[in-house]
């Protein structure tokens, strides 16, 4: 092993083509723990892998572990992305997943398919599609779910559908995914509510994803691009409710901007300034 590095950040592990990068702490639970009986070699693989992350050991303070990783990084070579794919309702986003995930297994490749434990619209575990498509689901996201990233370390890409309805810790831990276990990770929702604003979680997806993308429909009532997402209670605008609602077409609609003052203007709110103060008061 005579190219074993001596220093500690500036030569390479073996050849020219992988070095070492600054080490990053986790505080991780005893079963990703290893103890190895003492100091060893940070650039050992003796310790447990996690994708392109080496363990280096296990130091125990009081009742908490330490977990020090290192990453190994090709020349060049770019670390995983979140990509959030969003559009109005009826726009194919999940159609879109599912095509996804059909084309990773056709290659051989292992996804991961998560979803919120609070879409039952088609079944609990079911990720469907309105076009008829369907498939189950991985793993349920709830408000107590962890994201592990040792739970994706041999993963090609995780799918995650109605991300929308995402708390931003958990945007947060698939942000971690992509840099420890280096998984893709791309996630498919609504941008805003039927009251025009941001759900937490798409906020959350907007301001940490890599990549941002728009799946694009037309509008009900003509041929415009859709932009916003129009609530409709027996054929009416409304803008009572919680934004964390579900519903299938004939309860919201895509709409462009125009349609969209449109019908509320119907029910006596004119402009977004109104739509806004209706906001402040029906909010939840």
């Amino acid at each position: 092993m005579a190219d074993r590095p001596t220093k500690f950040y500036h030569e390479p592990i073996a050849s020219h083509e992988v070095r070492p990068t600054r080490p990053r702490v986790f505080w991780s639970l005893r079963r990703n723990s290893i103890d190895l009986g003492g100091p060893s070699d940070p650039f050992s693989r003796s310790g447990s892998s996690l994708g392109n992350w080496w363990e280096s050991r296990d130091s125990r303070s009081g009742n908490e572990s330490v977990t020090i990783w290192f990453q190994r990084v090709e020349w060049g070579k770019q670390l995983a992305k979140l990509y959030f794919r969003h559009g109005t309702v009826g726009s194919a986003k999940t159609l879109n997943l599912l095509a996804v995930a059909h084309n990773y297994e056709r290659q051989g490749k292992r996804v991961h398919v998560l979803k919120p434990s609070f879409d039952t619209r088609f079944g609990a575990e079911e990720v469907a599609s309105r076009a008829g498509l369907k498939r189950a689901a991985h793993q349920l996201i709830s408000e107590e779910t962890e994201l592990d990233p040792a739970d994706f370390h041999d993963c090609h890409c995780i799918l995650v559908d109605e991300a929308q309805f995402l708390s931003p810790g958990h945007v947060d831990q698939l942000r971690d995914i992509t840099r420890v276990a280096n998984c893709p990770v791309i996630c498919y929702g609504l941008r805003t509510d039927f009251r025009t604003e941001l759900f937490p979680g798409s906020r959350r997806l907007l301001e940490l994803a890599d990549s941002i993308e728009e799946v694009k429909t037309t509008c009900a009532f003509c041929n415009k691009k859709a932009l916003l997402n129009l609530k409709l209670v027996d054929g009416r605008a409304d803008l009572e409710g919680p934004s964390a609602q579900l519903g299938a077409e004939e309860t919201y609609q895509p709409v462009c901007f125009a349609h969209y003052l449109e019908q509320h203007r119907r029910e006596g709110v004119v402009g977004l300034r109104m739509v806004a103060e209706e906001n402040s008061s029906t909010s939840v």
